[in-house]
């Protein structure tokens, strides 16, 4: 069986986990300490991705990244769900793999870059993410 038939199998088993699967996390932990300024840009950015409008998310994103601020690779994140938002699948996959680079230990990054590599359906990948 391969990934690709395991994924299509619990997804059969447990539509919930499909469901649970095909989503993204937006993780906060990397900003609450930096300095306010920061975090508004970041938040716009939150809103943005909220709304649907990548364009706005990507430029706080870009703003964020401008700040020089060590943020744990949030910025990259943020850059990452816009990309996901604009389908831009391969941008997104690298956004998050700078992300993971900076912020090894946030899971959501990892969670994120699955979910990714499996909507590009890189199965095999997925599964090192995940782990």
């Amino acid at each position: 069986m391969t990934a690709g038939d395991s994924y299509l199998l619990c997804g059969q088993a447990d539509p919930y986990w499909l469901s649970t699967i095909n989503d993204f996390a937006v993780p906060d932990a990397p900003i609450l300490g930096l300095p306010a300024a920061y975090r508004r840009i970041v938040a716009d950015g939150v809103a943005a991705l909220s709304r649907g409008d990548a364009g706005a998310a990507q430029a706080a994103a870009a703003e964020a990244a401008a700040q020089g601020v060590p943020d744990h690779g949030f910025a990259e994140h943020l850059a990452g769900l816009a990309a996901i938002r604009a389908a831009r699948i391969d941008d997104a996959i690298r956004h998050f793999h700078a992300g993971i680079a900076a912020g090894p230990d946030i899971a959501a990054y990892r969670r994120n870059l699955g979910t990714a590599l499996v909507k590009a359906g890189q199965f095999e990948e997925s599964i090192a993410a995940f782990g």
